[in-house]
């Protein structure tokens, strides 16, 4: 939005004294150096308070030791405070090692307690931190920020701080200082760039040239030129060029410094989807997340899409860059792009293309055709996951888990939920120190809540408006009350304001929003009396033997977490309650009782962040259900120490043959989800294949504890043996039904635990409970098979290697071993993702899982009979390389070893077979079938050499 005529009128009488000084730009006089002081606004800034900015750059270098250099340019972002204000007006040079964006140091400096220069906002007291990713990982875990400061994806943004950057309200003035290296017989050249969006009048542009001339060594000064980035800016530089406006000989375009033909990755990766060519000055609408995009220009602003191609360059710290690369999609720039004459083709036909890029010039956009497209989308295009929750009317309100049997853990898994099938895991394994006497309030209590509720639940998650925008989303699951609370910015209120307009109280979305969200009305409808009955009975008959002001954690336990391929973690939350809340000391423990627990516990399943999660794996939200562990809550006050630890079963390709990692905080101090500023106690652990003594590798001490170990080597030992034995059985409990061909090899688990002090937990009678480390939860993070169809599960491939998978190709070499006879050998091989830990080997060179070997005819030379199939899996022989061959020794009791023992490829085609003395070789020709790819690993199947 341009600024108002007064506003404008107002900056255009504070630059009269410039502009009287310029009556021609070549030879114009150089406005007045400011030094750090000189100027009020600049004078702001204390000296004690190191914000990692520059008030001047006195040469060149002062300039390379704050600038970012990426894709031949420096650059350096630069603002001016207090913009309307001449007595005031101050400028900073950003140090780009520091800061990516212009707003991370105007709320760096609040919330570590300094003003800003040219601004009245008071800053947060009582905070300190020493870097701008400090306070983002610092935000994350705060229910509310200060400021106005809010969470866009993961960029912490300040919308105040660009409402005033812009426009008739500017207080700030935004623009990057860029040198342009000689390039294409073009001399060094310097410029700075505004916001794309900044659509400023002539008056403020002469404000940045005065400002930044005033702040730079004599040589660039007089350099200095406006590089045009937007059509609205590109109208005003036209206009100066027209009129002779100052400055009207100091503009430049990005034509002015591209050289043909140059080709520039900002952000590496590949794609492919319908190509879209957006010129200068066309709208954005018509753009859809599939596409490929050209754009003329380079806009601040990322519309949702696929690739980025620009037919101008980008500076490295543009914010449309940021984005890209945020999002993990390919954005490059290719000089001259528009003018290629295939380009104009495939736009006309909006022809799919793949876009390659890869850092730091080599970008391919190359045509594929609607059946290669088609195969690209149904690898991307994940089916709704439903989650099997069973019949519920015969079930249970509470299953005890002990002595239940563990095969019976993953049909139960439907019933109690992940957290309490893990739980049973836990309790199978003799010796260790568990919750006392946990108890699942199964799905069945939850399925009969939400009954009343379901048609008007549904009725909303299949709203257009709600699948179309996240925070319709967040309002409708939560309330419109608590969105208001955690974005309380002027935008968002107004969000909030037009979406209850649009939806009175007699639209569902509207009921919703208003009643506290899908999560309010959840945790208001009260339990039905008959069933808190029967799940009060069994607690108490459960923990009758505890103190009456021992706590009970009642802990989320959902059938979607812990699932094959989606764990779930931290999604949903856990709440204390008391079997006799009335009874409590503390009056805000009076409130906690049993119901008010299990209800807020199942409400957080309808959290905004779970959702989301859940929306991301494509999984049916009200096909699933929530079911609740509860055992004695571990009293913070009797916490020695907290931590979590991963216990991993290597495979065979790793020189270990068991790991574990422990982080332990002090006291209650959470490790799950911890406080960024402060650091656990990390130590390793680890057993060589074929050894039996224990690393013990102590990596870092608490900073809570910095002057000792938290966890003593006895207790790792402890720690490292128990976790092992639960590992352990459970990889031979998942590989009992497996044939041996597709067992895993390796496995990981999650565990939880808690050190506690004597005394826990409280009982009614009797000596207190001695001090132990106890272990509260167990889990898998082992991922899911990345191809899961009717085929896949005859493939010989281990279950550990499918989850790791990204190409499955069948190799089929076929030809002449004799006049009339016919060899034919199919080889099932399976490249893997190294990348998934732990990797399991084959991520260059691949795993042949199966050999067959068939001949149509006799193979006489090696004694076989009409028509002869021999088939070995893996297990069943050893591959080897010798230069470019791959052999295959089968083993002794292998049935394929009746036709041969020896398998020879050569890699032109040739293959030799030997049986005992007797051998035959023929020249195949070879073909590959792809199986199955990661759509990354098929696209790269189509780039061209």
């Amino acid at each position: 939005m341009s600024p108002s005529r007064p506003r404008a009128f107002a900056l255009l009488l504070a630059s009269l004294v410039s502009l009287a000084a310029l009556p021609g730009c070549g030879d114009d006089p150089l406005p007045p150096r400011s030094d750090a002081g000189d100027v009020p606004g600049d004078a702001v800034v204390e000296a004690d308070f190191p914000d990692h900015t520059l008030a001047r750059l006195d040469s060149v270098a002062d300039f390379e030791r704050i600038a970012v250099e990426a894709y031949g340019l420096s650059t350096a972002k630069f603002i001016i405070t207090a913009f309307g204000d001449p007595e005031n007006r101050g400028g900073r040079f950003y140090d780009g090692r520091f800061y990516t964006l212009h707003d991370q140091w105007y709320w760096f400096r609040l919330l570590n307690g300094a003003r800003v220069p040219g601004d009245f906002v008071e800053p947060v007291r009582g905070l300190r931190f020493a870097t701008v990713d400090a306070i983002t990982a610092w935000a994350r875990t705060q229910p509310l920020l200060p400021l106005d400061l809010a969470f866009y994806g993961d960029r912490l943004y300040s919308n105040r701080f660009y409402d005033f950057s812009f426009g008739a309200a500017r207080r700030y003035g935004l623009a990057t200082l860029i040198r342009v290296p000689p390039r294409g017989g073009s001399p060094e050249r310097w410029a700075f760039e505004l916001e794309y969006g900044d659509q400023l009048w002539h008056p403020e542009l002469v404000v940045f040239f005065d400002a930044l001339r005033a702040r730079l060594p004599s040589d660039i000064a007089r350099e200095l030129r406006f590089l045009v980035r937007s059509p609205e800016q590109e109208t005003l530089a036209a206009r100066m060029e027209q009129d002779h406006l100052p400055y009207w000989d100091r503009i430049l375009r990005y034509r002015d410094i591209v050289v043909p033909g140059a080709r520039e990755v900002y952000s590496g990766g590949i794609a492919a989807g319908p190509l879209r060519v957006i010129r200068q000055g066309q709208s954005y609408g018509s753009i859809a997340p599939t596409d490929i995009v050209v754009m003329e220009s380079t806009p601040d602003y990322l519309p949702n899409l696929s690739g980025l191609i620009t037919a101008s360059p980008q500076t490295p710290l543009a914010h449309i860059n940021l984005l890209a690369r945020n999002r993990g999609i390919p954005n490059v720039h290719v000089a001259g792009v528009l003018e290629d004459p295939l380009l104009r083709q495939l736009e006309r036909g909006y022809a799919p293309v793949l876009l390659f890029a890869e850092a730091p010039g080599r970008a391919v956009i190359a045509p594929i055709t609607d059946e290669q497209y088609r195969r690209y989308r149904s690898l991307i295009e994940r089916p709704v996951r439903l989650v099997s929750t069973p019949p519920v009317d015969a079930m249970p309100y509470v299953l005890g888990l002990s002595g239940r049997p563990l095969d019976d853990t993953t049909a139960l898994a439907s019933t109690i939920g992940g957290k309490c099938a893990g739980m049973i895991a836990l309790l199978h394994e003799p010796g260790l120190q568990l919750p006392d006497a946990p108890r699942s309030i199964t799905v069945r209590a939850y399925v009969e809540h939400l009954r009343p509720l379901r048609e008007r639940i549904a009725a909303a998650l299949d709203s257009e408006a709600f699948g179309a925008d996240a925070r319709v989303r967040r309002i409708v699951l939560e309330g419109e009350a608590l969105y208001r609370v955690r974005a309380p910015q002027p935008a968002e209120i107004a969000f909030v304001e037009a979406f209850l307009r649009d939806h009175p109280a007699s639209d569902p979305l509207g009921s919703l929003a208003r009643a506290g969200g899908i999560r309010g009305v959840v945790e208001a409808q009260r339990i039905a009396p008959s069933t808190l009955a029967q799940i009060e009975g069994s607690l108490r008959t459960a923990f009758g033997a505890l103190a009456v002001t021992q706590g009970v954690r009642f802990r989320s336990s959902s059938n979607v977490e812990d699932i094959e391929g989606f764990n779930g973690a931290g999604l949903y939350e856990s709440f204390t309650g008391f079997l006799d809340a009335a009874a409590q000391p503390r009056a805000s423990d009076r409130e906690k009782t049993v119901e008010r627990s299990i209800l807020r516990v199942w409400g957080s399943f309808w959290s905004f962040e779970a959702f989301e999660e859940r929306r991301a794996e494509r999984i049916d939200h009200l096909s699933a259900a929530m079911a609740v562990l509860s055992h004695p809550r571990f009293d913070d006050a009797l916490e020695r120490a907290t931590g979590v630890c991963t216990f991993t079963v290597q495979p065979p390709n790793s020189p270990d043959a068991e790991r574990l990692e422990v982080n332990v905080q002090v006291g209650d101090g959470s490790v799950a989800n911890p406080d960024p500023t402060v650091f656990p106690e990390v130590v390793r652990l680890a057993r060589a294949r074929g050894g039996e003594a224990l690393r013990i590798e102590r990596v870092r001490r608490a900073s809570g504890a910095p002057d000792r170990d938290l966890l003593s080597d006895e207790v790792l030992r402890r720690l490292f043996a128990d976790t092992g034995a639960v590992t352990r059985r459970w990889l031979d409990r998942e590989n009992a039904t497996r044939p041996e061909a597709r067992r895993a090899r390796t496995l990981t688990l999650d565990f939880e635990f808690h050190d506690m002090l004597e005394g826990w937990p409280a009982m009614r009678e009797g000596a207190p409970r001695p001090a132990r480390l106890v272990l509260k939860q167990a889990r898998t993070l082992e991922p899911a098979p990345r191809v899961a169809t009717e085929e896949s599960a005859g493939w010989a491939v281990p279950r550990d290697v499918l989850a790791r998978a990204r190409r499955v190709s069948t190799e089929t070499c076929s030809g002449e071993v004799a006049t009339g006879v016919t060899l034919t050998t199919t080889t099932l091989r399976v490249l893997t993702e190294p990348s998934i830990t732990p990797d399991v080997g084959y991520g260059t060179e691949p795993l042949d899982a199966s050999i067959t070997v068939s001949a149509r005819g006799t193979v006489s030379a090696l004694g076989w009979p009409a028509d002869a199939t021999y088939s070995v899996d893996h297990t069943g022989m050893s591959a080897a390389r010798e230069g470019a061959a791959r052999v295959y020794a089968v083993a002794a009791g292998a049935p394929a070893r009746e036709g041969y023992e020896l398998l020879r490829h050569e890699a032109d085609g040739t293959v030799t077979l030997r049986r005992g003395e007797r051998s035959v070789s023929a020249r195949l020709t070879c073909m590959e079938e792809l199986r199955f790819a990661t759509p990354r690993d098929y696209l790269l199947g189509l780039v061209p050499p």
